[in-house]
């Protein structure tokens, strides 16, 4: 990626519009836009209206704010946010119970490399239709899945919200796992799902 791009967008003048805490703009089937969903139900923030965007014919908010078009986009009053990764953060700040990230620099740095790596898999999913990094991902996790979740930090984290996220397309797409990993895959997925924040937010 060439150049550098702030996830945060300074304050322009949009067209009024009826007054919502928090909106999110996305693409309805996108794991990145589900992310954010979820993590916004597990802080509660269940008064936060999605906005489906149609790319052929975008909000006017959208485009003043995000000419670029980077979903998904949040917008908290006259703040803008773009990128799930830097949303989810600030989400995280926003709104700090419950914590979703450790409390501790070595373990909030585990975390985010634990996500860029996340996101890199879908990322070349995306691109070449492959599973491949989607697979290895999965089986560099197995130690860590259990029917509670990825045990990197204590409760729930961004890291389980990221899986709950993208698991449901990785499974899609037959990767054919060993039993062992299967087994265990299952397990954490099957527990993720039963959060009620996560069951909230439609596939």
């Amino acid at each position: 990626m060439s150049g550098f791009s702030m996830g945060v967008t300074p304050k322009r003048r949009v067209r009024a519009a009826p007054f919502r805490p928090l909106r999110v703009f996305g693409l309805e089937a996108d794991p990145a836009t589900r992310w954010v969903r979820i993590v916004l139900a597990e802080k509660l923030q269940h008064d936060a209206h999605f906005e489906a965007v149609d790319v052929r014919r975008p909000p006017e908010d959208l485009i003043a704010l995000n000419p670029g078009m980077r979903l998904p986009m949040l917008l908290d009053r006259e703040v803008c946010v773009v990128e799930a990764g830097i949303i989810v953060e600030y989400l995280n700040e926003r709104f700090p119970h419950p914590p979703l990230m450790p409390s501790d620099p070595a373990g909030r740095a585990r975390m985010r490399l634990l996500l860029s790596q996340l996101w890199q898999a879908q990322a070349r999913k995306a691109a070449t239709g492959k599973t491949d990094a989607c697979r290895d991902m999965l089986l560099t996790l197995a130690p860590l899945m259990s029917a509670k979740g990825l045990a990197i930090a204590p409760g729930l984290h961004l890291g389980d919200t990221a899986l709950a996220a993208l698991l449901p397309g990785w499974l899609r797409a037959d990767m054919a796992l060993p039993a062992s990993l299967a087994s265990r895959v299952e397990a954490c997925y099957s527990a993720l799902m039963r959060r009620a924040a996560v069951h909230s937010v439609p596939l």
